[in-house]
């Protein structure tokens, strides 16, 4: 990662101190806090792409007990505003800081890329839960990257996913098979949800805002249930 992106991830982390200027062009980024008493686990929770970001929003507005967010996206845009500054930016040098489209390829490619990064943030980690949905460039092209690289690290791994709701392009579809096909190969404790399984039978009827914010809570839900094992 170049060091602008290193600091801006740094900043973001709890017990590190970087000078204003570092942060955000002037920008920052977070660093592993060391932990120097007993502690419980240490869970890292990814949200990647538009959708995971939504999803630690909500599981942010929780305020779970030993965990750690890292709101992660290729599209610099859905990072502002999040509620922490844990935020991570991949790729820009290939996206320009406007995510990674409907192409799992160039998200693949950004997470090789920050590879390295991607390795720093998830140090100290006793377990990594990654959110996302299943479709899109990023979190279809980046979640196997980090699942991978957290099991070479010895970091068991949890995943909760859902696929595409049944009105997205065909595209949408196959991209989310491919991705789910490739995490079933890296992790065992692997949670999909379809889209239309986690909404009631008369959602014909409801708003989109509305569909989407139902699998956001139930993406949510499982998450901290997975986290709330571990700790």
């Amino acid at each position: 990662m170049r060091r602008r992106h290193f600091l801006r991830y740094l900043a973001a982390l709890p017990g590190v101190l970087l000078s204003p200027a570092l942060v955000f062009g002037g920008t920052g980024i977070p660093v592993p806090s060391a932990r120097r008493h007993a502690r419980t686990p240490l869970i890292k929770v990814i949200g990647i792409g538009n959708a995971g970001v939504n999803v630690l929003r909500r599981l942010h507005a929780m305020n779970p007990r030993g965990v750690e967010l890292i709101f992660t996206d290729t599209d610099a845009r859905a990072l502002h505003g999040t509620p922490v500054r844990n935020r991570l930016l991949l790729g820009s040098e290939l996206t320009g800081g406007r995510g990674a489209g409907h192409d799992p390829s160039l998200g693949h490619d950004v997470a090789i890329l920050e590879r390295r990064t991607i390795n720093w943030v998830i140090t100290g980690a006793d377990m990594v839960i990654i959110i996302a949905v299943l479709g899109g460039g990023t979190g279809t092209g980046v979640a196997p990257v980090i699942a991978a690289i957290a099991q070479e690290r010895g970091i068991p791994v949890t995943v909760v996913v859902s696929l595409p709701p049944p009105f997205a392009s065909k595209r949408f579809m196959m991209n989310a098979e491919h991705g789910l096909a490739q995490l079933s190969q890296i992790t065992d404790d692997l949670h999909v949800f379809p889209f239309e399984s986690v909404l009631p039978r008369n959602y014909g009827k409801m708003r989109l805002i509305e569909l989407f914010q139902r699998v956001d809570a139930v993406l949510c839900d499982t998450a901290l249930r997975e986290c709330s094992k571990a700790v």
